[in-house]
């Protein structure tokens, strides 16, 4: 993302507000688009899966969850949602992490002489 653009958004005088709706998410939004886009197929491509594979004695996570929410949305399912949101946010955080740290001790080549 060009950060040039986001300065000069705000040396025009856009408010905080105004550079992240004018300029920050009309970047950023294809990508967020095609991770949407993505998600999805993969869940939904993982129940199908689950659904048609499993055995009669055998319960999946999502097969389970599915057939929790049949009946109705449970303390259960706010649970178990909770908990996935925190594993797929911590995996998220440490990876950024890493990979801060990876770009910190990586020499820069300049380009100028």
């Amino acid at each position: 993302m060009d950060r040039g653009l986001l300065d000069a958004a705000r040396d025009l005088g856009a408010s905080r507000r105004h550079v992240l709706r004018h300029a920050i998410l009309p970047q950023i939004s294809p990508g967020l688009l095609a991770s949407f886009v993505t998600c999805f197929s993969l869940s939904l491509d993982d129940f199908f899966i689950s659904f048609f594979v499993k055995g009669l004695d055998q319960m999946t996570l999502p097969i389970q969850i599915y057939s929790m929410m049949r009946v109705s949305v449970g303390p259960e399912i706010y649970a178990l949602a909770s908990i996935l949101f925190c594993i797929s946010l911590v995996t998220v955080l440490v990876t950024q992490l890493w990979l801060n740290q990876k770009e910190k001790f990586t020499p820069r080549v300049s380009s100028h002489p």
